[in-house]
């Protein structure tokens, strides 16, 4: 029968949730010694011209609880076996320890053997050593509160500092058709505390639009939450045969090939668009903003196309394009750049990870390609005077290869432009991503609905990553954001609170 709180000492202790006395026939903590108190080291130089001592500095060494247990059988045999599993279950490394008298509060820990004090048939009476490389006690309960008016408040009951987690997500919304209605778009999030201490993450100097007069008009701005206005395997494309069938994400809001058909070469189905209904005169610059979503392992092959088309009655002209393309057993692919015709302007690698929200701004005969972090611009004089009014989207896979692991479109959106007119900026932080600071490591992460990322590079390099904490009493932080931002991020701190 598992033994109850009530009916063990202050001294016993949980190994990652379960007492030892309940793992352990026989087994029985007796006193624990350390857990209490933790010394404080000082570090300290001297000369030979000044009494006493300089202090220079000041630590926390690794906390040692030394455990004195007995365990008793009901003969050699039990209670060699009761040693074996006692042996099995110290081996945990790093285990999470609650003591008894304590429960509100856990150390992590290793597990190192003493000496055995007294042993008999019956009966073994010994120690072990329990050593926390990270000395602190930690609040068993996290702690999390939502900023108001831009201000967190934070009543902090621990008797050291703590290093907290934020939370920042970026609202997404969607009207009835799907388009994407969001105003949450950022360029920077930054915490300030109030010993002026600050994190900053992103461009406080990026802005929404570029500066221009005339209003633009938006004919294309779609999440894929539904394939309606758009035809299947009915377009023109660049690269293969158009076969297969494109269905919605279950788990995101997004196109992706659920079969790429059969074919000798690169093959596999197209969704496209042909935009109607626009009052004249009709732009002909815009900027197309799209996020494409390509990963794979170093075995998963596979192309990715968006293509904006001039189409007069059936005949296309090809506006621009961007292709991604992996044939190669590593995690990098290759992006291929067209304007105004069928060969490619340029062509470049790089990490599938890299790929996400990109760009096509065309501006009189020049089209710039913001992708995966790269900038350039190409111009062909047999597009100045046309009109995008057909976008395509095509999956390729190239034979029977196998296929990548993520390859889908979450969204688009395209904006005629004029002269003088506002151009969408592609901006660091979308609606639905979701960013996480963790104080504790200066881990930086971002979750853009497919998958999260490491992205220590939105963090600014004076952050002050050793200073910004919780400390005991009233903590005040406030937070910042984009002044173009009118949908307001929701920002949330998590912590725990830390003892000696």
């Amino acid at each position: 029968m598992a033994k109850a709180n009530n009916y063990l000492p202050s001294a016993a202790f949980k190994i990652n949730g379960t007492f030892l006395e309940n793992l352990v026939t026989g087994y029985h903590t007796l006193n624990a010694s350390g857990k209490w108190t933790l010394p404080k080291e000082l570090i300290t130089a001297e000369t030979s011209i000044r009494s006493g001592s300089i202090f220079m500095n000041s630590r926390y060494p690794a906390r040692e609880i030394e455990i004195e247990y007995f365990l008793d059988g009901s003969g050699w045999d039990s209670l060699q076996t009761a040693y074996t599993s006692l042996m099995r279950y110290l081996d945990t490394e790093n285990a999470e320890i609650i003591f008894n008298g304590e429960p509100d509060k856990y150390v992590k820990g290793y597990f190192v053997m003493g000496k055995d004090i007294e042993e008999t048939v019956w009966t073994r009476h010994g120690t072990f050593t329990i050593v926390c490389m990270d000395p602190f006690k930690y609040s068993t309960t996290e702690y999390e509160t939502t900023a108001v008016s831009n201000q967190f408040s934070v009543t902090y009951n621990g008797t050291y500092k703590a290093y907290p987690t934020f939370v920042t997500e970026f609202p997404a919304s969607y009207d009835s058709d799907g388009d994407d209605t969001s105003t949450s778009q950022c360029g920077y999030v930054g915490f300030v505390d109030q010993r002026e201490h600050v994190l900053q993450f992103g461009d406080p100097n990026e802005t929404d639009w570029n500066d221009v007069t005339y209003p633009a008009t938006v004919p294309v701005n779609k999440t894929f939450s539904s394939k309606n206005g758009w035809t299947q395997n009915n377009s023109q494309v660049h690269t293969g045969t158009q076969v297969g069938t494109i269905s919605i994400g279950s788990s995101i809001d997004c196109i992706y090939p659920s079969s790429y058909g059969t074919g000798t070469g690169w093959h596999g189905p197209s969704l496209s668009t042909i935009i109607t209904g626009e009052t004249p005169p009709i732009g002909t610059n815009y900027n197309f903003t799209w996020k494409t979503n390509f990963k794979g392992t170093a075995a998963q092959f596979g192309g990715a196309t968006v293509l904006l088309w001039h189409n007069d009655s059936g005949t296309r002209t090809l506006m621009s394009a961007v292709r991604f393309e992996k044939t190669t057993k590593d995690t990098n692919c290759r992006v291929f750049l067209y304007v105004g015709g069928t060969a490619n302007k340029k062509y470049f690698t790089v990490a599938c990870s890299k790929i996400g929200a990109c760009a096509m701004k065309k501006i009189g005969n020049k089209v710039t390609f913001s992708v995966a972090g790269y900038t350039y611009t190409y111009a062909s004089d047999n597009i100045t005077d046309l009109v995008a009014n057909e976008i395509t989207f095509h999956f390729t896979q190239n034979k029977t290869q196998a296929t990548m692991g993520t390859n889908n479109v979450p969204y688009c959106k395209l904006q005629r432009l004029s002269f003088n007119n506002y151009e969408d900026v592609a901006n660091i932080f979308m609606p639905g991503d979701v960013l996480t600071v963790d104080t504790q490591d200066a881990g930086v992460y971002l979750d853009d609905g497919s998958a999260t990322i490491s992205a220590t590079y939105l963090g600014a390099l004076g952050n002050d990553w050793e200073d910004f904490v919780l400390v005991p009493g009233s903590n005040t932080i406030g937070v910042d954001y984009s002044d173009f931002t009118t949908s307001p991020p929701t920002f949330t701190i998590k912590y725990r609170e830390r003892f000696l």
